[in-house]
């Protein structure tokens, strides 16, 4: 097998699949690609909110159908690639079967975890004082992972193990899933085209003397994001600032979710999964401000928490944090002015494709 950099130039790398982080992992391989290496990004079936991928793969809807057409695909796959990376524990057919035959093939599997396909509790509910104070009050999304049945959690974790144990790299894209994925080897965060993003900075009207303060909610998956509180949160405090815009937008393609937050001044990203998202990302390098839930635990693991330029919330206390917000014009100033810089010393396609081009030339030696 190749052992340096050289060698890894001829080596083919398959990368799977799109859902989760999708746009992240097309724009880092986009860098990996610029530099010679031979790397697909592949879909299944579908594209979501217009997000690209190499080559994207159809399959009959029927079950053994479906099997037969990826079994085929499998093996002509097989020469190809050399490295094979699964993103969200999705492999191409049935895991054990589909890992199993790359090992006795002899490629190299690289597994990155990106939230709910490893999660089975959020360990928060139980050592964080403020969700702990408020759990007769708990939103479904806590809830649902307090009552996930034996099956689901057993199912969930025997996959995990599975992945962890016959993965030569195990990756996680935030602190939130370190319990979840015992042994993972590191962090990598989300990567954005942040370049692309940069050119709509524009749209946003010059001065806000002219204008109302703008806060936006985007959400793409309202229960996980706690809208329903933030919508509460908009109509309470819409009363009292009317010369404020609160408003909350349908998820939408990406061109036209980044032109509808460029305008915006202040982006609330989610309130229930303990760390910023891919959305956070995108609205720091468009100046915005950005309110979002970190939990304490998972600012440890990392070492760049210090200076996330992000405004610190809750389910419970949301409302109270951001009117405290709209009313501190230097704050929302000093978060637009670190956001770009934190966006791309951490986030950048080009600092993620640095990360995983090193995971790669490492699972090769």
């Amino acid at each position: 097998m190749p052992k340096n950099h050289k060698q890894l130039n001829d080596c083919g790398i398959f990368v799977g699949f799109n859902g989760a982080g999708a746009a992240g992992i097309f724009a880092y391989t986009r860098v990996l690609k610029a530099r010679g290496f031979k790397i697909d990004f592949f879909g299944i079936n579908e594209i979501y909110f217009n997000q690209q991928v190499d080559i994207l793969l159809k399959f009959p809807k029927n079950p053994w159908q479906s099997f037969k057409a990826r079994w085929k695909l499998f093996f002509e796959f097989l020469p190809k690639y050399d490295i094979w990376h699964f993103n969200y524990s999705q492999t191409l057919f049935f895991y054990p079967l589909n890992i199993l035959l790359l090992k006795l093939y002899g490629k190299k599997i690289v597994v990155t975890f990106r939230g709910s396909d490893v999660e089975t509790n959020l360990d928060f509910t139980k050592t964080n004082p403020v969700i702990k104070a408020h759990k007769k009050d708990w939103p479904s999304y806590f809830k649902n992972f307090h009552h996930l049945t034996w099956s689901a959690k057993t199912a969930k974790k025997i996959r995990t193990c599975f992945l962890t144990f016959f993965s030569d790299a195990k990756i996680i894209n935030g602190p939130g899933l370190a319990s979840s994925v015992p042994g993972y080897d590191l962090i990598i965060p989300y990567a954005r085209d942040l370049e692309k993003v940069k050119k709509f900075r524009t749209f946003r009207q010059s001065t806000l003397e002219n204008r109302k303060l703008i806060v936006l909610h985007v959400p793409s998956e309202p229960k996980v994001k706690g809208t329903d509180y933030v919508k509460r949160a908009f109509e309470n405090l819409g009363v009292k600032y009317p010369n404020i815009e609160f408003k909350i937008s349908d998820f939408m393609p990406y061109n036209e979710l980044l032109e509808e937050m460029s305008k915006a001044d202040i982006i609330i990203d989610q309130l229930l999964v303990g760390w910023y998202g891919g959305q956070a990302v995108e609205a720091m390098t468009l100046n915005c401000a950005v309110m979002c839930f970190l939990e304490p635990s998972y600012l440890e693991k990392v070492p760049f928490s210090k200076t996330i330029p992000i405004a610190n919330t809750n389910v419970f206390t949301f409302q109270e944090d951001l009117e405290k917000l709209i009313n501190d014009s230097e704050k929302i100033a000093d978060l637009k002015q670190r956001g770009p810089e934190f966006a791309d010393t951490y986030h950048s396609a080009k600092h993620i494709a640095d990360a995983y081009q090193k995971v790669y030339e490492e699972v090769l030696k």
